[in-house]
C-alpha cells in the first residue's frame, strides 16, 4: 500500500548562487554525501540530492518543522534513502516499508520522485458461498 508520493524540481543555478554556501551544504548534506560530490558538475549533484530529500519530506507529508533535520535523510550512492531520527515516526510501526527514489537531471534542473510504500497483511475476508 502506498503511504505517500513526493516530487520536486530544483534549479541547479540555485546552488551556484548560494550565499553562505559551505554552511548551507553542511547543514543539508552529511559528510558522506558531501564526499561523493564530483569535481565537475558539483552543483548539479547537490541539486539532485536536495530534490530527493525534498521529495521524501513531501511523500512523508511532513517538513523539517517537526523537529527533524536534513541529516535524518541519507541518500546513498545508488539513490537508496535511509531515514533516521524523528522522521522514522512517519513510517508504519514494525518496519515493512520501502522507499523508492528516482532522480533525473535535464539541462539546468534536477527532478526527483519518491514513493513510500508498506506491505500490508492480507486480511482474511469471509468467503462468499
Amino acid at each position: 500500500m502506498v503511504i505517500g508520493i513526493g516530487a520536486d524540481i530544483v534549479a541547479v543555478e540555485r546552488f551556484r548562487k548560494l550565499k553562505d554556501r559551505e554552511e548551507f551544504l553542511a547543514q543539508v548534506f552529511s559528510p558522506e554525501e558531501l564526499s561523493r560530490a564530483p569535481k565537475a558538475n558539483r552543483d548539479r549533484f547537490y541539486a539532485s540530492l536536495f530534490a530527493v530529500k525534498e521529495s521524501v519530506l513531501k511523500a512523508l507529508g511532513c517538513g523539517l518543522s517537526r523537529g527533524s533535520f536534513w541529516h535524518d535523510i541519507q541518500i546513498s550512492k545508488d539513490i537508496r534513502v535511509i531515514l533516521s531520527g524523528r522522521l522514522l515516526k512517519f513510517l508504519p510501526a514494525g518496519g515493512g516499508h520501502a522507499i523508492h527514489a528516482s532522480v533525473s537531471e535535464a539541462g539546468e534542473f534536477a527532478v526527483a520522485y519518491v514513493i513510500i510504500e508498506t506491505k500490508i497483511k492480507k486480511r482474511n475476508l469471509p468467503r462468499k458461498h
